[in-house]
């Protein structure tokens, strides 16, 4: 049976405590955003569907969350922790990975595609990825670079911020309204600016994880993840 760590740290509850306020936010936004379409007589698109898709997954997210900090000894040292818990913590931070990921695209392509119904060659490589050697700390290979993986994400995430951010700003400028609404529409979209920060300290928070305490040090991305 596996250990359950006290969570009872004010640090270690940071992530818990906004994976549950930020996940409440985004089930609250999309209801109101259905709610507004059934209102208007709309009937939900593509655009919706990977919304709720997107939504969905960071449900798993979450959880994983929580069974990385319960079971896992997230924000523990992990010379402190059992075996066991070191492996419970990269099994779910690799599941996390893989849905936090998948739901983040599907969400920014829900935002692109809700763009595209208001204003109206692709190279390929292969890659080898190691599952053993992302959660066995141990194994001493080249196939895979743990914290460059992690790198590479987190700047794909601040590069697609910021362009979904921009992508409406040329056509809101564009629509036939005096100045001050077209203030306060780019200052609405503006508001993304807030999610992109965070994208960018979540970046620096990346740069100070170090897989030989992963439990430990995985604390501040975690947090700034789910934020």
């Amino acid at each position: 049976m596996s250990v359950k760590y006290d969570v009872s740290q004010s640090s270690i509850q940071g992530p818990l405590i906004a994976a549950a306020v930020f996940g409440d936010l985004a089930t609250l936004s999309t209801v109101l955003r259905l709610y507004a379409m059934h209102l208007r007589g709309l009937r939900p698109g593509l655009s919706e569907y990977l919304l709720l898709v997107g939504v969905f997954l960071m449900y798993g997210a979450m959880s994983l969350l929580y069974i990385m900090t319960i079971y896992g000894g997230m924000g523990r040292h992990t010379a402190d922790l059992p075996p066991e818990a070191l492996i419970i913590t990269l099994k779910s931070l690799l599941s996390v990975e893989i849905t936090y990921g998948t739901s983040l695209g599907l969400v920014k392509t829900s935002i692109a595609l809700f763009f595209v119904r208001i204003f109206g060659a692709k190279p390929s490589f292969n890659v080898a990825v190691s599952i053993s050697l992302f959660i066995d700390i141990t194994i001493k290979d080249t196939c895979g670079n743990r914290p460059a993986a992690f790198m590479v994400a987190g700047v794909m995430n601040v590069v697609t911020d910021f362009m979904v951010i921009s992508l409406p700003l040329p056509h809101v400028w564009k629509l036939k309204l005096n100045v001050h609404k077209k203030i306060g529409l780019t200052s609405v979209f503006g508001v993304g600016v807030v999610i992109s920060v965070i994208s960018v300290v979540r970046l620096i928070s990346i740069t100070k994880l170090d897989f030989t305490d992963p439990t430990y040090t995985l604390l501040d991305p975690i947090l700034w993840t789910v934020l």
